[in-house]
């Protein structure tokens, strides 16, 4: 009996034992790896911009942030010296005209030459009389042309720089000869070289960028046949 007693106060007291084994939860490798990931504040941080890759991706952004078109219109006004066609010297006479400018270096994504590139559609015009009161010559010169130009600027982000141009088109002439009261127009078409070089800035007007002032200084040779015809002037206008 005594026997029977302690085995039954065993088997009593391993029970609750049992029990509390059997309730805990079973582990679980996603339990294990939950708790081995790092806290917030240890967790790792994205890897920062170096100053290269930043300068490079402005650089190749560039194009599209400036809100300039990149369309400019300017009025032109300076000396023409045309160089006599029996040699010896130059005659000097006024010279105007108009021009139109597109900055087509904003079809490259690099920055330099984003803003180095532009060519010109230009008309230039100049009047030159000679003669006496018995026979005279009044010719007119109709410079066309259309020019690529680089720039070399001034420093990073200046709108100020100084380029070089080469370009052609057509010179077009027309002289009304008058004598005794009667007068003969004649005319002729050369093709025509241009070249030549100057300063030209584009200093903003507007807050937004999108409105420019368009200035140079430029001196320009236009050579029609054997001779070269100077112009030394400037122009402004402009830029969109």
């Amino acid at each position: 009996m005594p026997r029977l007693l302690v085995t039954l106060w065993c088997a009593l007291a391993a029970a609750p034992a049992w029990a509390q084994a059997d309730d805990a939860p079973i582990p679980y490798p996603d339990d294990e790896e939950r708790h081995e990931l790092p806290r917030r504040s240890e967790a790792v941080r994205p890897r920062q911009e170096v100053q290269v890759e930043k300068e490079d991706r402005e650089k190749h952004l560039g194009r599209f942030d400036d809100p300039n078109r990149g369309i400019a219109a300017e009025v032109i006004g300076g000396l023409l010296l045309f160089q006599a066609s029996a040699g010896g010297g130059t005659t000097a006479a006024f010279g105007g005209g108009v021009r139109a400018t597109w900055e087509w270096g904003r079809l490259f994504p690099d920055e330099f030459f984003h803003e180095a590139w532009f060519a010109d559609l230009s008309w230039t015009y100049a009047f030159q009389h000679s003669g006496t009161s018995g026979i005279s010559t009044d010719s007119n010169f109709h410079y066309f042309s259309l020019a690529p130009a680089f720039t070399f600027p001034f420093g990073a982000q200046s709108p100020f720089g100084a380029y070089l141009q080469l370009g052609g088109g057509v010179a077009y002439q027309v002289d009304a000869i008058g004598a005794s009261g009667a007068q003969t127009t004649v005319s002729g078409l050369k093709p025509l070289i241009q070249y030549g070089l100057g300063l030209r800035g584009r200093p903003a007007l507007n807050a937004e960028g999108t409105v420019r002032l368009a200035l140079r200084l430029e001196l320009t040779r236009f050579r029609r046949g054997y001779l070269d015809d100077t112009y030394l002037g400037g122009s402004v206008g402009l830029d969109f």
